[in-house]
């Protein structure tokens, strides 16, 4: 009569233990299947960006090259100009010239 009781109280702990660890199992298989998705969200949207600042430097290369083609040369000229008119030779101006030499 004893017997039949312990039989089927380790069958239902075993049980118990059993549905856990299933759970816990199915808990951790959603946690990460919802962290694959948002990975996957996140690497779509960079590549969003990627391609999308990508495609602003291909559309603004030729104006950039445009304004520093047109700014080099009175730049140059300008410098130039000014390294006469200070007289850069002497020495009381050297910081000056520098200055003027590199902008």
């Amino acid at each position: 009569m004893n017997r039949p009781f312990h039989t089927w109280l380790i069958f239902a702990l075993c049980l118990v233990v059993l549905l856990t660890a299933m759970g816990w199992v199915t808990w951790t298989a959603v946690q990460l299947d919802r962290a694959q998705a948002q990975a996957q969200q996140r690497a779509d949207f960079e590549e969003k960006v990627r391609l999308a600042l990508w495609r602003m430097d291909s559309m603004l290369a030729p104006l950039i090259v445009q304004e520093v083609r047109g700014l080099i040369s009175p730049i140059a000229r300008f410098t130039r100009r000014n390294a006469r008119i200070t007289g850069c030779s002497t020495r009381s101006r050297k910081v000056k010239c520098l200055f003027l030499r590199r902008y």
